[in-house]
């Protein structure tokens, strides 16, 4: 089966510890939400973590606490944590484009695809300039084998990001299981290219293409042989270095 990968943005996790004050006014509590924003962004990821678990046990109501909160548990590998979080900022900032994508990426790493999609068509509506939730979407379809959608969401993501060689891998994957050879030679080829060390990219490339008897497929088959130890890609290879007249080669 022809490989795909999914996009979620991780951050690296620290180590620290920091005491908040449980008794705070709320001019103070906003204080406090700052300089835990601020300790993210200066890239003290625990810190600001346990400050703002501190945070949410002297105001469990603030939606900026529940959605920090949900997105440094997401970014943790801790989904099951951050998606009660990032429900509650939902019903308080439904039109929040940050808490739709974490809430999306949350459910999605809980295998709630159903709740997943409905996130990011909502995140995609908010900001249509946006690939990532097309993308992501994409991925949910091909997980769902409903092929055609997965083409249309990938269609759009190339469309507002056309370098980038996942969106044109994937995009290649719905259509190969399509059958819809040339419009998925050509999709792995651009990611074949824009990416040329990676083998995966170069292996979809060149058998897409070979079963098309391209003589382009020589080329990625070539790059994707590796260490040869691929049967697929040593019988493609040999057959296309036949149709080359190239016989000590094939053999």
């Amino acid at each position: 089966m022809t490989a795909f990968r999914l996009r979620l943005i991780l951050a690296l996790i620290g180590c620290a510890s920091l005491a908040v004050s449980q008794t705070v006014t709320e001019k103070d509590f906003a204080k406090q939400v700052d300089d835990a924003t601020a300790l993210y962004r200066q890239g003290k990821v625990q810190d600001a973590t346990v400050m703002f678990e501190m945070l949410h046990k002297i105001n469990p109501r603030s939606s900026e606490v529940d959605a920090w909160l949900g997105f440094l548990y997401l970014r943790a590998n801790k989904a099951p944590d951050a998606i009660p979080l990032l429900e509650a900022a939902d019903r308080q900032r439904p039109l929040d484009l940050e808490v739709q994508i974490d809430l999306g990426n949350a459910y999605l790493m809980s295998g709630d695809l159903v709740k997943a999609l409905e996130k990011y068509r909502i995140a995609a509506r908010l900001n249509p300039s946006m690939f990532e939730p097309h993308y992501n979407s994409g991925t949910i379809y091909l997980r769902q084998k409903t092929y055609s959608k997965a083409v249309t969401e990938f269609t759009i993501a190339s469309r507002l990001k056309p370098n980038d060689p996942f969106v044109q891998n994937n995009l290649g994957v719905a259509y190969d299981n399509l059958k819809m050879l040339p419009q998925a030679a050509e999709a792995f080829k651009k990611a074949a290219d824009l990416r040329p060390d990676n083998i995966t990219f170069a292996h979809n490339a060149g058998l897409a293409l070979a079963k098309r008897r391209s003589p382009e497929a020589l080329h990625y088959l070539e790059a994707a042989l590796g260490d040869g130890t691929d049967p697929a890609i040593a019988l493609a290879l040999g057959d296309a270095y036949a149709r080359a007249g190239r016989k000590a080669d094939a053999l």
